[in-house]
């Protein structure tokens, strides 16, 4: 049964993930860049791809409300990025079978669907704002609070725009059956994500790959898909690197079942470009 944490934490607790995301960041970073292009081509390992890819665009969910803003197929990416993980044995044996809508509704209503209002800078993250929750949370603007209905919070606050899903849900998604086998009890305390959840290093991605654990990444859109109109962020999960390629499984290529392949210089790009949001996830708990 999938149960995650909530991402409301203490400041104190939210300041050291955050850290340790950031810090983590710069590592790989720092590995990535010191890649000479010659060495490029000597990254050469891949794992079994799944047997069957959950698609975003698949009816069954695709037009599926996915919590105050956005719909699956617009905005699902990190949840399918989790299915991969999930259908891993080592989380199967912990979790058991999880489905798709359980993976939506954990994201939505733990509070890492993350979106805000047009007009002000704050993230939100409750899955369906009400005049009530609203006023509560911008008590001090007198705006807002003289409102009775969500429109007219809407036109003077602006309407709901999509931030994305939060990394920490895979932080907190791989830690827990490793929090588990070491202490035995559930779950509750902060992910230490450096020493535990994220990948440092090229050298750590590869081993990961060929001990048979796929490794979730962070990309920035526009650079991924060689379109600057894109915008914002994209997760998916990398399976391998040959010939000057990486294989990455991606919900949203409806391509080859799911399946792309893209120039390694790209795709390591496509990480780094957005300095704050670097993210590589270590699932392998041995």
């Amino acid at each position: 049964m999938l149960n995650v944490p909530y991402f409301n934490v203490s400041s104190e607790e939210h300041r050291a993930r955050t850290q340790a995301h950031l810090i983590s960041g710069e590592y790989l970073k720092q590995s990535i860049e010191s890649l000479r292009l010659s060495e490029l081509a000597k990254l050469n390992v891949q794992m079994q791809l799944p047997d069957a890819i959950c698609m975003a665009a698949n009816p069954k969910w695709a037009d599926r409300k996915f919590g105050a803003v956005n719909t699956i197929s617009h905005s699902g990416c990190i949840c399918f990025a989790a299915k991969i993980i999930l259908d891993l044995p080592a989380f199967q044996k912990f979790y058991g079978h999880v489905s798709m809508e359980e993976i939506f509704s954990e994201v939505e209503t733990k509070g890492y669907r993350m979106w805000k209002l047009e007009k002000i800078p704050k993230a939100l993250n409750i899955a369906n704002p009400t005049v009530e929750s609203l006023k509560e949370i911008f008590h001090d603007n007198e705006d807002i609070c003289a409102c009775n209905t969500l429109e007219e919070i809407y036109s003077v606050a602006g309407h709901p725009v999509g931030i994305g899903g939060s990394a920490f849900f895979l932080d907190y998604l791989i830690a827990q059956p490793f929090e588990h086998a070491e202490t035995g009890d559930s779950f509750h305390m902060p992910v230490l994500i450096g020493s535990q959840t994220r990948t440092l290093s090229i050298d750590q991605i590869v081993t990961n790959i060929a001990s048979g654990y796929p490794v979730p990444i962070r990309v920035n859109n526009s650079i991924y898909w060689d379109d600057p109109f894109m915008r914002d962020g994209h997760y998916v999960v990398l399976f391998g690197f040959e010939n000057d390629e990486a294989i990455v499984v991606d919900s949203s290529f409806n391509y080859c079942a799911g399946v792309r392949k893209i120039p390694i210089i790209q795709l390591f790009r496509a990480i780094l470009a957005d300095d704050n949001l670097i993210g590589a996830w270590n699932c392998n708990l041995g």
